[in-house]
């Protein structure tokens, strides 16, 4: 059984002109990617595809809507079965959907497909890279590039908003590994 991930990404939108309930292009170009690769899977394993959806996102800034359930209902309203689609709606960052989503995935699955975005692959990967040995994850993830969307403004400014985070990167790290410890020293 494959599961394919759908990292959120940022989706806020420009302020003032993405409603409180629709999905950022950054968002739906992820989606779009989800599905166009779930189609290649089906296609691909003839007999018995089970191809589950895990959409991973918190709330969109300035708005109760989560961002899970509106990626949960584009799934769904592109015919993916609501029995497929799983939501991880705590996760606030890349760290945290990486957290989740090792809780998640644990055994289950034969393969992990993550999908996100290629400004945001090289961080993506070294978090997921840096904490699958202390999960002891050992399914193999791809991570699955969607189109960009964005307009070329738009776009400079993820990628210097990745740098920054990616500078910031070791820090984060170490803050979540503490937080790890600290969870796995109670539950002894």
């Amino acid at each position: 059984m494959a599961l394919i991930v759908v990292l959120s990404g940022p989706n806020s939108g420009t302020p003032g002109t993405t409603p409180p309930h629709a999905i950022h292009s950054l968002m739906r170009s992820r989606l779009d990617k989800a599905l166009e690769l779930h189609a290649s899977l089906k296609e691909k394993q003839s007999q018995d595809p089970s191809i589950e959806f895990l959409v991973s996102g918190r709330a969109r800034e300035r708005s109760t809507c989560l961002a899970s359930s509106l990626m949960a209902e584009y799934l769904v309203t592109n015919n993916i079965p609501p029995h497929l689609v799983f939501e991880e709606s705590r996760s606030r960052n890349t760290i945290e959907n990486c957290l989740f989503i090792f809780s998640f995935a644990s055994t289950c699955y034969q393969h992990l497909y993550l999908i996100t975005s290629r400004f945001h692959l090289q961080r993506a990967r070294a978090i997921f890279d840096h904490f699958s040995p202390q999960f002891n994850f050992t399914t193999p993830f791809t991570f699955v590039c969607a189109d960009n969307c964005l307009a070329k403004s738009e776009l400079r400014e993820a990628q210097r908003n990745e740098l920054s985070n990616i500078v910031s990167l070791p820090k984060m790290l170490e803050m979540y590994e503490n937080k790890l410890a600290t969870i796995q020293e109670k539950s002894k």
